[in-house]
């Protein structure tokens, strides 16, 4: 009787200690769809979408608008302080973030009318982002989620303003105006659900979904490039309009250079596979001393 108790506690003893505690690395690849966002900017300008201009009506198609999807790549590292409850520091960068455009199809521009398309994107959006982890705990697969704030570490875009004159007008002719925008710092929340699998001790693969909120305000507007026809000139030959600072409390005057901010949304919802490796102690199986239903007698070496 007292070595079946002895046996049934160093069992105990053992799957107390059994799930890794330590440091982890992992990484992984997915892709971010939008969630909720915006639909115009500042002005009242759609970000997405398209008006088209009738003899006496005007045909609205809006799209809302999220920054922060695409293809990504994400790496982090974490501890385990216990075997259900740790930390995570990842990193989250979109490599192909989505191209949004708004056209309008006849507009009056220094007095030809003409058609006018929006074009803008982030610029390979990184995000920085601490998370409490949560888990089961079991030998093969394990259920997990984490919690946390999101940091943009860049939400820098690019937006391209392309005029084109429209036909019966003149030569054609088609302007293009690029704009490098910054926006300011804010910060956001993340959630993670996900399930992961034991290849070995230490190395398994996992999938999951998690769901970005973030939402900056745009800081600054700048021409960066203009082009004619394909033809680059310096942008000393644009005029109006070329160096913008956006704010809450903005002085506009009529040289616009200061305009009211607006919210970029970089919110989305996405799902994420990858690898995960993990240093610290391991989880060790109990070993079976048993024949034939019957606990046998220990021998040099068993536990």
């Amino acid at each position: 009787m007292k070595r079946t108790v002895y046996l049934l506690f160093a069992l105990l003893t053992i799957s107390s200690s059994a799930f890794a505690q330590g440091f982890y690395f992992r990484g992984g690849l997915g892709y971010d769809f939008s969630m909720s966002g915006e639909t115009s900017d500042g002005n009242g300008t759609p970000l997405s979408g398209s008006v088209k201009n009738g003899s006496y009506t005007q045909t609205y198609s809006i799209n809302r608008v999220s920054f922060g999807t695409g293809l990504q790549a994400n790496v982090a590292v974490g501890y385990m302080f216990t075997r259900n409850v740790g930390i995570d520091l990842g990193l989250e960068a979109i490599l192909a973030p989505k191209s949004y455009s708004f056209s309008i199809d006849s507009v009056n521009y220094g007095g030809v009318e003409s058609s006018l398309t929006y074009t803008q994107k982030a610029n390979n959006p990184v995000f920085l982002v601490p998370a409490l982890v949560m888990q089961t705990d079991n030998e093969k697969w394990n259920i997990y989620s984490r919690v946390g704030i999101v940091l943009p570490l860049s939400t820098a875009m690019t937006q391209d303003q392309i005029i084109q004159n429209l036909p019966g007008t003149g030569a054609l002719t088609t302007d293009d105006f690029t704009f490098k925008m910054t926006n300011s710092f804010s910060v956001g929340f993340s959630g993670t659900v996900g399930v992961k699998c034991s290849i070995t001790d230490r190395l398994k693969v996992f999938g999951e979904f998690n769901f970005f909120s973030l939402s900056v305000l745009t800081k600054t507007s700048d021409i960066s490039a203009f082009s004619e026809n394909g033809v680059s000139y310096s942008t000393k030959y644009v005029t109006g309009g070329v160096h913008k600072v956006y704010s809450k409390t903005p002085v506009v005057d009529s040289n616009a250079n200061q305009q009211v901010a607006y919210p970029n949304s970089f919110s989305h919802l996405g799902v994420n596979v990858g690898v995960s490796f993990s240093i610290g102690r391991q989880r060790s199986p109990a070993k079976k001393v048993e024949n034939d239903g019957y606990f046998k007698k220990k021998s040099h070496g068993d536990f």
